[in-house]
């Protein structure tokens, strides 16, 4: 019954489709933590057009200045901490509760700084979609605009998408942990944009390079979910 959509693709072609449970290719789906994805692939647009150093940098030069005072007393956590989600902050998303308190609460963005760090960054996993709302905050700041137009003007439009939602949280900026909402068509485009390594027809949007860092295992992990054999995140 959660089943919407099934796309088939062969060579970068759209071949097959089906919708179910009363949905249709024009209708508009939750991408839950494919947000997370794209919020990656949003961060190396900016460090290739130097609107953020690197991957090391450390978000407290990068984040607003009401929020960089909540990281005094914290080890330093770079972009790449948060990319990897090992952030070090005290977290516990293994429940929808645990996701909801913080999305629901009064400043996400806040929320998050104030919890505890209970492991230096750089070294532990723990799953924390807080992480990549901080992201979204991050690229808000570096790039002047909200997350979703940046998302149009270097990634969207380059593919032809133009119909999509973007959930804004209650600290004014866009969910970058779990907001985007795309037809399946449009997230098909996405997915044949990863595999072609960054490249859309004649252009390449995405670096290259950063495609494969971002698809390379940053944290060995290994379980087994719906058959699929996991072995780490990227």
């Amino acid at each position: 019954p959660g089943l919407f959509a099934v796309l088939v693709l062969r060579r970068g072609r759209l071949v097959g489709e089906a919708y179910f449970s009363g949905r249709k290719s024009t209708d508009l789906l939750h991408l839950r933590s494919v947000t997370k994805t794209v919020i990656s692939h949003l961060i190396g647009v900016a460090i290739s057009q130097g609107k953020i150093q690197s991957l090391q940098q450390p978000i407290s030069e990068l984040l607003p200045q009401r929020y960089r005072v909540l990281l005094n007393g914290k080890a330093p956590i770079t972009v790449a901490d948060l990319l990897s989600m090992r952030s070090g902050f005290a977290w516990d998303e293994s429940t929808l509760a645990g996701f909801e308190q913080w999305v629901m609460s009064a400043d996400p963005t806040r929320y998050v700084l104030e919890q505890a760090q209970t492991q230096l960054p750089g070294t532990e996993f723990r799953y924390n979609s807080a992480n990549f709302h901080l992201l979204s905050v991050i690229l808000n700041e570096q790039t002047g605009m909200p997350t979703r137009d940046y998302a149009r003007q270097v990634l969207f439009m380059p593919l032809g998408i133009s119909n999509f939602r973007w959930e804004k949280l209650k600290d004014g900026y866009d969910n970058g942990g779990a907001g985007l909402e795309l037809t399946a068509r449009d997230l098909a485009k996405l997915g044949v944009l990863w595999q072609q390594q960054g490249r859309w027809g004649s252009q390449q949007v995405l670096n290259q390079a950063y495609v494969m860092t971002s698809a390379s295992v940053q944290q060995p992990r290994s379980r087994t979910f719906a058959g699929l054999s996991i072995s780490g995140y990227g």
